[in-house]
């Protein structure tokens, strides 16, 4: 009886040592990298039996000059960690493809941009452009075009204003001065600002047009769905003044 009781004791101490010592609940054994051994059903001191399983193991190990990991690499595991790196490999090469892939697509559409003020500076220029068909190329059929005073109209009304504007433009000139672009899967957008000088019935009209062109992919090209102009106030006082003009000339017409 009384070699019971003293191991009572010795065991009750001996627990109150280890929490002191070791502290309690599950955080701090995952962060020391220790297992934590299998819970037997009816046991009747979990806690005591964990931490005595521990500082037990931290004792062979420290012995040994290892680590918590065991310290080597076991020949069963090398198949598993060269699937691990083949994966993280397979992972970057997929990651560089995309922006690759990205990296064209912008390009891409910069180039389209390019090209269809390449032509519209041809069509503004007595260059015998079918303006509809340069539109029907480089836009949707269904697309808006928000111009710089305001108005949303569809494509077709922009089609019909420039055909009745060629006949009064001479001299016509444009350049691309800022340009970016964001391609994001199947869509994407660019903005740029566009300067154009030319002559309108005689007029030099010099103009600023920071725009916007949202983009679609449509197989190996990029259309424009949707299109947005903003100016500045010294172009849009010189489109007052050709319009006051115009209404002059009417006015001494009739």
């Amino acid at each position: 009886m009384k070699r019971f009781f003293l191991s009572a004791i010795s065991k009750t101490s001996c627990h109150a040592r280890v929490k002191t010592r070791s502290g309690c609940g599950n955080d701090k054994k995952k962060k020391e990298g220790l297992s934590l051994p299998r819970i037997v059903s009816g046991s009747p001191e979990p806690e005591s039996y964990w931490h005595s399983h521990d500082l037990a193991r931290l004792g062979r190990l420290s012995a040994k000059g290892g680590s918590a990991s065991g310290g080597k690499i076991r020949r069963k595991d090398i198949p598993f960690l060269i699937w691990n790196v083949v994966l993280l490999l397979a992972l970057i090469g997929c990651e560089a493809n995309q922006q690759t892939d990205v990296a064209q697509d912008e390009s891409l559409i910069q180039g389209e941009i390019q090209e269809f003020h390449r032509i519209l500076k041809k069509a503004y220029n007595g260059g015998g452009v079918n303006t509809d068909s340069l539109y029907d190329t480089y836009f949707d059929k269904d697309s808006y075009y928000v111009t710089a005073w305001g108005i949303s109209e569809p494509i077709d009304s922009t089609k019909k204003r420039l055909r009745s504007a060629i006949r009064h433009i001479k001299d016509y000139e444009n350049r691309i001065e800022i340009m970016s672009t964001k391609v994001m899967g199947n869509g994407g957008y660019v903005f740029f600002v566009l300067r154009q000088d030319y002559r309108n019935d005689g007029t030099l009209v010099e103009e600023y047009l920071p725009t916007t062109f949202v983009m679609e992919r449509r197989e190996e090209a990029w259309v424009v769905i949707h299109a947005q102009r903003s100016t500045d106030y010294e172009t849009m006082q010189q489109w007052v003044q050709l319009q006051k003009m115009r209404e002059e000339q009417g006015k001494n017409i009739k």
